[in-house]
């Protein structure tokens, strides 16, 4: 199976600034309710994810056989 990691690396990137952007707004609107709570730990989490998923990716990319 061939994977495009362009793609994927392309997408997870996009995906990583919208959250940051999300993060930002989050905590500039941030009241101490529960769901506010919630959709903080949330962002972090997604970022997270997203930052690990954009090293794997680069990680997995195809390399030349150097044999």
């Amino acid at each position: 199976m061939h994977v495009n990691w362009s793609l994927v690396r392309i997408v997870l990137f996009i995906w990583t600034l919208i959250n940051c952007f999300n993060l930002g707004r989050t905590s500039i609107e941030f009241n101490g309710t529960g769901t506010a709570w919630a959709m903080l730990i949330l962002s972090v989490v997604t970022l997270v994810g997203a930052l690990i998923g954009l090293a794997v990716a680069d990680l997995l990319r195809v390399k030349p056989n150097q044999s």
